[in-house]
């Protein structure tokens, strides 16, 4: 990237999944390249490691660090990293060290054809153990990883602690918490840094030389790992310590002086020197205004005093080594004359058990009354030190007395006070019937679950026996109800299982209309033949209950095809018997050509059989009812769609002269060629006395116009 770019939203826009990663990537790069330029990297706060000495486990709390690349490593309080970390498997007698590392895992995965994406990425550290013999990742849910390499020091890895093992593997000691390196503000490199103020800071890192001219103050611990020279003169008020080994050396060229109020250089510890000592003027010890070259104000404890230094018995006046001038342990056996420390000259509770030998104390020494219960040691009183009758109830510690003090038998009824013998002191099984007093077996002493069936006679169970509601399912033994021990009524819709009532179970004419619930009798419940003419209501069979093609002559009623039954075109030359025609069904015109005495068919078809409006379009629907699903003859007009009888329907030869209404077959419906000689009667045949006599009668019927009545929907020619 040569420039620094954020997006730039505006309204409209369309927005990608690459938008949104720029839009993240910004922030997110501006942070880290702030955390890396302007901190170092450490621990920022908490993450500190605690164990206790011989576990093999270590918690870290939780804090915050910054790695070198500026990353943010949280742990927080509610995090699903581990609570402990486990120290089991790692060497014996070595040193490890505990790390944490930055870590992202992809999470909250969604299924997208294929492939699985993820909407989240999760910033979760991983704790990383320097110092074992075996590498192993992936411990502890994938939280945890043991290397065999040393911790890197550039701040990839931030370091937490350094814990020591014992032979057996665990912990000595507590966790070493100061390895760890503290996140700090970086300072510029500048030629000059003038601060005028004070400078507050928990880390403070300075590069290179640095120039204080004013005055230092350090509240806290100074350490210097390089030298500190002086030049002219060094104060540094409060405490200051040099060294932090035993081998650590100060060098002074030059003299020292002292500040102290005394005017002396005060050494509170001991003091070491391996070489001469020189001091010129007096010494004191104990005294700070000594008056010689040498006082002392105290004991003055000595191997051996040489030249006039020497104090002998001649010396000492009588009675003047008092307390005060013999020193602490210097009297031993050797100096006591026998028979000389009597009851005064010890001390109040100074003669200690180590200080009497053994079997010296005898009964004459010891009081009346001074041995208690604290004098005597742990089994030392045994039954050779008791006298006869001597242990009476009061030398009996309650609940001291158990199986094994009492003999066999001896603990009769009079000794048993009256409710002394509960549960607990009743061995299991020891109370049989005879040890039980008539009725004494009460409903509080027998325990709930206690009396089962070999408890009971049999037959002393009855009615007042059993609680209320106590007759469960699980109680009752299988096929133990019959219908005797069932109430009249009783057994309701609760009562039954699902599919218990079985046809066996039913009484014959026993489930009328009102025990059969609405829409349940369906197809697979109805016999076959069983729904009769009489089952059936009026108007319930319509269009969509008759099967396709299954209305035939026999279940149409006589006269029951009126004109609205016959849809236009339906029919066709076919369905017309022969010498149904006759003159009357002509027009004027046409009758005219023709002999008006001839006649064709009369009273075969005519409206007059079917009953009016019996055949509706809204009862009969297309291939619906079959031929076996209808009585013989219940079909009326009633039952028959509009412009359901189609000439597929129409028998051949059905439609006779008596069926069809005057006026009705109009050049229309007449199709080209559709009479034959063979449809007109003799009548008429023999008014045509020639061949172009028919063919000017069929130019008359096509030119036949406009009129329909009756059976217009009946008849169509072909």
């Amino acid at each position: 990237m040569t420039d620094i770019q954020r997006p730039n939203y505006f309204t409209s826009q369309f927005l990608v999944e690459e938008d949104f990663n720029d839009e993240q990537a910004y922030h997110r790069d501006m942070r880290l390249r702030h955390n890396r330029l302007l901190h170092d990297w450490g621990v920022v706060e908490g993450l500190e490691v605690s164990g206790e000495a011989g576990e093999k486990q270590i918690a870290v709390s939780e804090g915050m660090a910054i790695d070198n690349d500026g990353r943010e490593i949280i742990v927080l309080s509610d995090s699903p990293l581990p609570n402990t970390i486990s120290l089991d498997g790692l060497p014996p007698n070595t040193i490890i060290e505990i790390t944490v590392i930055y870590r992202e895992i992809k999470d909250k995965p969604y299924q997208l054809g294929n492939e699985i994406k993820y909407t989240r990425i999760t910033e979760r550290p991983k704790f990383v153990i320097y110092g074992g013999n075996t590498k192993q990742e992936n411990l502890q849910d994938g939280n945890v990883e043991v290397s065999t390499d040393s911790a890197p020091t550039d701040g990839s890895v931030i370091p937490l602690a350094r814990v020591t093992l014992d032979n057996n593997g665990n912990i000595i000691g507590e966790p070493d918490n100061s390895v760890r390196k503290l996140a700090g503000s970086k300072l510029p490199s500048l030629q000059d840094l003038d601060i005028n103020g004070t400078i507050s800071a928990t880390n403070l890192n300075l590069t290179g030389n640095s120039n204080i001219d004013g005055s230092l103050t350090v509240d806290g611990n100074l350490e210097v790992k390089g030298d500190v020279i002086a030049r002219d003169t060094e104060h540094m008020p409060g405490n200051v310590s040099l060294g932090d080994a035993d081998n650590d050396q100060v060098t002074i060229t030059g003299v020292i002086r002292s500040g102290h109020s005394s005017g002396a250089l005060r050494v509170d510890d001991a003091l070491h020197t391996t070489g001469a000592l020189t001091v010129d003027g007096n010494v004191g010890i104990g005294t700070t205004n000594p008056r010689a070259e040498l006082e002392v104000t105290g004991t003055v404890k000595a191997t051996k005093f040489e030249g006039n230094a020497s104090v002998g018995n001649a010396e000492l006046a009588n009675n003047s080594v008092t307390n005060a001038k013999i020193a602490n342990d210097a009297v031993s056996a050797a100096k006591i004359q026998n028979g000389s420390v009597g009851n005064a000259e010890l001390a109040n509770n100074s003669v200690t058990n180590q200080k009497i030998a053994d079997n010296a104390v005898n009964a004459a020494k010891i009081q009346n009354g001074t041995v208690g219960n604290g004098e005597l040691a742990n089994n030392s009183v045994t039954n050779q030190k008791i006298a006869d009758n001597a242990v009476n109830a009061a030398k009996i510690q309650n609940g001291t007395v158990g199986n094994g003090e009492l003999a066999n038998n001896s603990v009769t009824n009079a000794k048993i006070a009256d409710n002394a013998v509960n549960a607990a002191k009743i061995q299991n099984g020891t109370v049989g019937n005879a040890e039980l007093a008539n009725n004494s077996v009460t409903n509080q002493k027998i325990a709930d679950n206690a009396v089962n069936a070999a408890k009971i006679q049999n037959g002393t169970v009855g009615n007042a026996e059993l609680a209320n509601n106590s007759v469960t399912n699980v109680k009752i033994a299988n096929d133990a109800v019959n219908a005797a021990k069932i109430q009249n009524g009783t057994v309701g819709n609760a009562e039954l299982a699902n599919n218990s009532v079985t046809n066996v179970k039913i009484a014959n004419d026993a489930v009328n209309a009102a025990k059969i619930q609405n829409g349940t009798v369906g197809n697979a419940e109805l016999a076959n033949n069983s729904v009769t003419n009489v089952k059936i209501a009026n108007d319930a069979v319509n269009a969509a209950k008759i099967q396709n093609g299954t209305v035939g002559n026999a279940e149409l009623a006589n006269n029951s095809v009126t004109n609205q039954k016959i849809a236009n075109n339906s029919v066709t030359n076919a369905k017309i018997a022969n010498g149904t025609i006759n003159l009357s069904k002509f027009d004027a015109e046409t009758r005219s050509l023709l002999n008006d005495s001839g006649s064709i068919g009369e009273g075969s078809v005519g409206n007059a059989e079917l009953a009016n409006n019996s055949v509706t379009n809204a009862k009969i629907a297309n291939n619906a009812v079959n031929a076996a699903k209808i009585q013989n003859g219940t079909v009326g007009n009633a039952e028959l769609a509009n412009n359901s009888v189609t000439n597929a329907k129409i028998a051949n030869n059905s439609v006779t002269n008596a069926k069809i209404a005057n006026n009705s077959v109009t050049n229309a419906k007449i199709a080209n060629n559709s009479i034959s000689m063979d449809k007109l009667d003799a009548v008429t045949r023999r008014e045509l006395n020639n061949d172009s006599q028919f063919q000017i009668l069929q130019t008359q019927i096509r030119n036949l116009q406009g009129r329909m009545t009756n059976l217009e929907l009946l008849i169509g020619l072909q």
